[in-house]
């Protein structure tokens, strides 16, 4: 896990799979695939890192409500 930015904190893409319990290559693939579904992500050169709210927003876009 990187230091905090302005950008809050970043993780990388060993960080991400691990919090989510998914494969390095799925993330990878979404990427390559420009998936809808991918978590957005910030790249520089060839380090991909994932903002601490774009993680929030994903895992409050896969939230599944029950009894409303």
């Amino acid at each position: 896990m990187s230091n905090p930015n302005h950008y809050g904190l970043l993780f990388d893409t060993k960080d991400v799979a691990e919090l989510l319990n998914i494969s390095q290559s799925m993330l990878a693939n979404d990427r390559s695939r420009k998936s809808k579904d991918m978590i957005d992500y910030i790249k520089t050169g060839h380090c991909v890192r994932y903002t601490e709210d774009a993680l929030t927003s994903y895992l409050q876009n896969c939230r599944i409500t029950v009894g409303e």
